[in-house]
């Protein structure tokens, strides 16, 4: 089991998560020049400051090494809300230390409290130990996902 802690994101917070995220190659490819673009840090400091997210960060020895996004959506067909995990990333070092897990563990817990009656999240195609990952920590494949890019 890990023993980085997890913690919500603060905003001197801010390059280490960009960075964390830029180091993956799949999520570099996504945007064309310089990394990280004035629109990446404003998105950072508006779910840092929104009450429907929280960005919760896996922290070792104060540096961040994971991190992932919570969602809170407003549902009508459940009975509860529904939490979106986005954006999980977990250092190359921290894999297969259980450092992932206990980032999602510790959003389940908070999507739990918030009363949401579903947690739900994508994973590419192209990252089939993503879905490993996930399946054993009880997620389950039940749709099919379409995205259109604007």
């Amino acid at each position: 089991m890990s023993d980085a802690r997890v913690r919500a994101a603060r905003p001197e917070d801010e390059d280490a998560v960009l960075a964390l995220v830029g180091a993956d190659e799949i999520s570099r490819a996504r945007v064309p020049g310089a990394w990280p673009t004035d629109g990446q840090r404003a998105g950072f400091r508006r779910i840092v400051a929104a009450d429907e997210h929280e960005l919760l960060v896996a922290d070792r020895d104060g540096s961040v090494v994971g991190v992932v996004q919570l969602s809170f959506l407003p549902e009508f067909a459940r009975d509860g809300d529904r939490a979106q995990l986005e954006t999980m990333h977990v250092a190359e070092s921290e894999r297969r230390r259980g450092t992932g897990r206990a980032l999602v563990q510790d959003a389940i817990r908070r999507a739990t409290d918030h009363g949401c009656s579903v947690v739900q999240l994508t994973s590419g195609t192209f990252r089939p130990e993503a879905h490993r990952f996930y399946d054993a920590l009880g997620f389950t494949s039940t749709h099919v996902g379409f995205k259109l890019q604007l």
